[in-house]
């Protein structure tokens, strides 16, 4: 904080403090310079200074966490800046901060950010956090104070220098996949009848995204080439937008999805055209439902990215080469498919399906 000499003599140089009538009035937050121009003698600069560091302190106090939040949020969806899915995921993190909500979010410290992280990671707000996703929620936290300080209503950026869970010393979290024949017998207990149950078929036999899932429309099937087009993905929110990479991909329909379509009631068989969604639902309400039913379904621990992830096992263990699972997963990278083709061959067999892959 300071002034800065801006009135300059005929030759170019800087008049004298005491002669200077033309000022900058300087500010620092959080290592970046704010400067308001200023035009008055030395005294006067002082003062206006002063004044412009009590009027800024006063309209900090005024501003809450949960205010500014709110309006970080609607900022960021009306200008498009970040994907339905980033602001879906934002808002389940920033609802873990509702003890902040009515506090100035100028008086949040380091401290508070660690508490609450310990907080996350012993679940006293719900169930325990990794420290994966304690990591996830601090970078969606200070993208927030970064936009605070930037707008001058937060002196720093406390998540900066808050201490974070090591991601290093935290184990791999092991997913269950569920082998083919359980995937199998799982797929003729769905009832072809329910938009949910529908959703949860199209996961199991072209190893869809619960977006894709529930994005899909009748018309992205073909149904005399037994080939399903996959063109969008559904937000959390009911967005629909391009699927995942912003790539289209083409999956061959299995027999055993034809036959589950055809126990489908004839009402709806004649809904089966055009832009009709196959799941008219939204992706939270499919996880909803799932979660509910998976245990009746003999899937207890198995979650719907289980079972895209069967999906791939199942062509891991038919020999087809990971490139080729690639295309059909959606994988942006080659890299992703291979991890799972690790944890279905031995170190001799997939060296082998790699170079299968390469030719």
């Amino acid at each position: 904080m300071g002034l800065v000499r801006r009135d300059y003599k005929a030759d170019g140089t800087l008049k004298d403090v005491y002669k200077c009538k033309v000022w900058d009035l300087v500010r620092t937050v959080d290592g970046k310079r704010r400067a308001k121009r200023f035009v008055g003698n030395l005294t006067e600069a002082k003062k206006a200074l002063a004044a412009w560091e009590a009027e800024e302190d006063a309209r900090v106090a005024t501003i809450t966490f949960g205010q500014f939040a709110r309006e970080w949020m609607e900022g960021r969806e009306r200008t498009g800046s970040v994907s339905p899915n980033t602001l879906a995921s934002d808002r389940q993190r920033l609802a873990k901060c509702k003890a902040w909500e009515d506090r100035p979010i100028a008086e949040i410290t380091a401290k508070d950010v660690e508490r609450l992280i310990e907080d996350l990671r012993e679940g006293r707000t719900g169930k325990r956090w990794s420290a994966t996703s304690c990591t996830s929620w601090a970078k969606s936290l200070s993208s927030l104070f970064g936009s605070a300080v930037a707008q001058g209503l937060a002196k720093e950026n406390p998540v900066k220098k808050a201490k974070k869970p090591s991601v290093k010393n935290e184990p791999p979290k092991e997913k269950e996949v569920p082998r083919p024949e359980a995937v199998d017998r799982l797929v003729e207990r769905l009832d072809a009848a329910a938009p949910a149950q529908r959703a949860v078929a199209l996961c199991c036999c072209l190893g869809l995204r619960r977006g894709e899932a529930c994005a899909l429309r009748w018309r992205d099937v073909d149904f005399n080439n037994c080939l399903v087009t996959v063109r969008r993905s559904k937000a959390p929110n009911g967005t629909v937008g391009a699927p995942k990479n912003g790539k289209e991909r083409t999956v061959p329909i299995p027999k055993a999805l034809m036959e589950f379509f055809g126990k489908m009631p004839y009402e709806q068989k004649r809904r089966m055209v055009g832009t009709h969604e196959i799941c008219p639902m939204v992706p939270t309400s499919l996880t909803r439902w799932w979660s509910r039913h998976r245990a009746g379904l003999g899937m207890a621990n198995v979650t719907l990215h289980g079972l895209r992830h069967a999906y791939c096992t199942r062509l891991a263990l038919k020999r087809v080469s990971p490139r080729t699972a690639q295309q059909l997963m959606g994988h942006s990278s080659l890299q992703t498919t291979l991890a799972i083709y690790s944890h279905v061959y031995g170190e001799e067999e997939l060296v082998e399906a790699v170079n299968d892959a390469w030719g």
